[in-house]
This record gives C-alpha cells, sequence and structure tokens, in this order.
C-alpha cells in the first residue's frame, strides 16, 4: 500500500512539472517578439520532424533577412544566466523555475514582476518560486540578479549595519563612512552592470497591422511563415497509437502560435474600437489602460503585458511599439500615454530649440502636466535627444 502511494505520488509531481513545463513553453512563444519567434520556429523545424513550413520559407516577402540583423549569440546576462543554470545540479522542477525566473529579468537584471504573479503563471506555490528565487540571487554570478529594487540588491553585498547606514546618511544628507564607501566603489550599479545589451539591432517589423482597406479599417498579422504536422508521420503515429514527445511538442507548439495570434488579433481589434479616432490621426489617445484590456479580454495582465511586450504595430498614422498605445498615468492633472508625452516634449523642444529640462517641466506644467526633471531627463533620452540640441 505505502509502495503504490509513493509510486502514484511520483506520477502526479511528474504530471504536475510537464504541465508546468507546457506552460513555460506557452508564455515563452507568446512574448517572443516576431524575429525571436522566427529563429524559434526555425529551430524546431530543424530538430523535430514532426513540424514542417506550409511552404517554402519566404523571408523577403517581408523585406527582412535575419541573418544581417541578429548578432549570434551575444553575451548578455540571460545567456550568461541561463549556461550557469545548465550546469548546476538542480531537480527538474527548480531547474524550471529558475529558467523561467531567468526569461522574466528586465534589462538590468531586475524582476519586475512579483513572486505571486510568477507563481500563478506557473500554476506552482509562491513558495516554490521564492525559494528560487533566493538560489538566484545568491548562488548565481554576478550577485544579485532577480533583486526587486536597487535596496534589495545592495542587499547581497552589505550586511545589515553598513545597508542601515548607507540609508540614514542618504536620508540625512551626511557623508557616508569611507569604509562603507570603499565597499560601495565595488559594486556594480546593477546586476547587468558590463554584460551586452538583450535587445540586438533589429529592424522594426510590425506584427498587427490596421490599414484601410475597400473604405473601412481591417485588423490584420503579419505572418512570416506557417506550420503543420507532417502528414505521414502523424497518420504513422495514429495508426500505431504511439506518441513519441517529439510528436506532442509539435502539437502543443502549434496550438501555442495559434493562441498566440488570436490573442494579438483580439488585441488589434480592441484598439480600432477603441482608439477608432487616433489611429485616423483625428484625436488623441484614448484612456485605456493594460489591466482595463485585461477584464475586457477576460485575461491576467501579466499575460497581456507579455503579448504586447516588445511588439509593433503599423497604422495609417504610423508605426508604434504595442505598449505605447496604452495609457499610463506620468502626470497629477492628465491621465496620458507615454507616446503623449515624449509628443509633447517633442513639440516644445521643436518650438524652443536650445532650453534645459527644467525649462521643459516648466513648460509640460503650463500644459498640465506635472512631471519631475528627472522624468524629462528620461524621455528625452528615449527619444535620443541630447541636453540642448534642437530637434
Amino acid at each position: 500500500m505505502g509502495i503504490d502511494y509513493e509510486l502514484k505520488q511520483e506520477s502526479t509531481l511528474k504530471l504536475g512539472l510537464k504541465l508546468n513545463q507546457n506552460v513555460k513553453l506557452g508564455l515563452e512563444i507568446l512574448q517572443k517578439p516576431i524575429l525571436d519567434l522566427f529563429e524559434f520556429v526555425k529551430r524546431e523545424v530543424a530538430e523535430n520532424p514532426f513540424l514542417e513550413f506550409e511552404k517554402e520559407l519566404n523571408v523577403e516577402s517581408v523585406d527582412i533577412d535575419p541573418e544581417r540583423y541578429v548578432r549570434p549569440f551575444p553575451k548578455t546576462l540571460r545567456r550568461f544566466l541561463h549556461e550557469q543554470l545548465d550546469f548546476m545540479n538542480l531537480d527538474d522542477e527548480d531547474h524550471l523555475v529558475i529558467s523561467f525566473i531567468i526569461d522574466n529579468l528586465d534589462e538590468k537584471g531586475f524582476l519586475p514582476h512579483d513572486v505571486e504573479e510568477l507563481a500563478e503563471d506557473l500554476e506552482i506555490p509562491a513558495e516554490i518560486v521564492e525559494k528560487n528565487l533566493r538560489v538566484l540571487k545568491g548562488k548565481f554570478e554576478p550577485l544579485g540578479c532577480g533583486s526587486r529594487n536597487l535596496l534589495d540588491y545592495l542587499r547581497n553585498f552589505l550586511n545589515s549595519r553598513e545597508l542601515e547606514t548607507v540609508l540614514n546618511c542618504v536620508s540625512s544628507k551626511r557623508k557616508i563612512p569611507e569604509t562603507v564607501k570603499s565597499k560601495l566603489r565595488g559594486i556594480p550599479p546593477y546586476p547587468s552592470w558590463g554584460f551586452e545589451s538583450d535587445e540586438p539591432i533589429v529592424p522594426i517589423i510590425p506584427e498587427i497591422l490596421i490599414e484601410k482597406k475597400d473604405g473601412s479599417m481591417k485588423v490584420e498579422l503579419r505572418e512570416m511563415l506557417r506550420l503543420r504536422m507532417n502528414e505521414e508521420l502523424e497518420k504513422f503515429v495514429k495508426s500505431d497509437n504511439w506518441k513519441p514527445k517529439e510528436y506532442s511538442r509539435a502539437k502543443l507548439i502549434l496550438t501555442f502560435l495559434g493562441k498566440r495570434k488570436e490573442l494579438l488579433y483580439r488585441i488589434g481589434c480592441l484598439l480600432l474600437e477603441r482608439q477608432r479616432e487616433f489611429l485616423l490621426g483625428m484625436g488623441e489617445l484614448k484612456p485605456l489602460t493594460l489591466t482595463e484590456t485585461a477584464e475586457i479580454l477576460r485575461l491576467n495582465v501579466s499575460t497581456v503585458s507579455r503579448a504586447v511586450s516588445g511588439k509593433y504595430i503599423h497604422t495609417p498614422v504610423g508605426t508604434f511599439k504595442l505598449r505605447d498605445l496604452f495609457r499610463r498615468v506620468v502626470g497629477k492633472n492628465r491621465d496620458l500615454s507615454t507616446y503623449e508625452l515624449e509628443k509633447e516634449i517633442r513639440d516644445i523642444l521643436s518650438a524652443n530649440g536650445k532650453v534645459s529640462d527644467n525649462v521643459i517641466r516648466k513648460e509640460l506644467e503650463r500644459r498640465g502636466i506635472y512631471i519631475s526633471r528627472r522624468t524629462v531627463t528620461k524621455y528625452r533620452l528615449k527619444l535620443g535627444i541630447r541636453r540642448r540640441e534642437r530637434v
């Protein structure tokens, strides 16, 4: 009886791990920008005999050459962490969770998601994610990967007394003791310091297309390739009642690609419905947050966030980062999108020429937008405009 129970328990654990791995695969496919997805699919087709292209691959149809733009294996923090993970003696579940955390780090190596959110995505207890996050922060190089913020990051290098000294000195504007200051000098400003960017130089390829056709606006998706199951092998598997892991993975990939396509199309349709005047060049963006979008589509906010991450949309009034068409509160008295704020700053610089960030801040205040000078600097740099440079 005891042995039977243990066998059943082991079988249940294996099934749970398999489901978690499937969830991870689905989230990876959803989050990948179009060129990353292109590379992923090419590798899968090369390695999995059950997958094939519906027609001959024709990259020229979208005027790109991925081999020309994508840097081969850049030494990014994410890649460096995955290399370490492959050499660590971990069980399958811990390996899966740490791999998932690594894939969710931001460009500086911080973790922008709550542990509960990642646990919900993987359908596992939050305690398991927390345990593996501690391993990533403390046993991988560089130290502190996966920290929530700068304070959490510094805890990996300073003891509690040193950290308290730093906080007290900063808050009271006193000098930090030299012993602590010398230790701070040896700490990188953030985990990914010194690594290459995760974003190689690639062309902007809009995946969602909103265009005027036959007198009306329509939503379409750009498809660089279409996959299908190899019919002969699939017939053989069905007749023999034998399903190898490659067959199951091929089926999963096709399912997740279909779901990704469906979700992007639904997001495009929602944007067309809510932002029609803006897309026609006849008005401003209307309030629409990721949270509201998730409620309308009946999905988790994290799912919608991953769907829009790294994607572009082409419209009659230009090409935009998909995320920029969702409003975020960046001022006290107005609810406006990142795109609108950048447009306001551009307009000010175009009209006034060489002005400081403080002058820009004051002009924004006059227009009812209240943000700090530091925030102005951040958006000016994002626009690629140097200080006091005329647009």
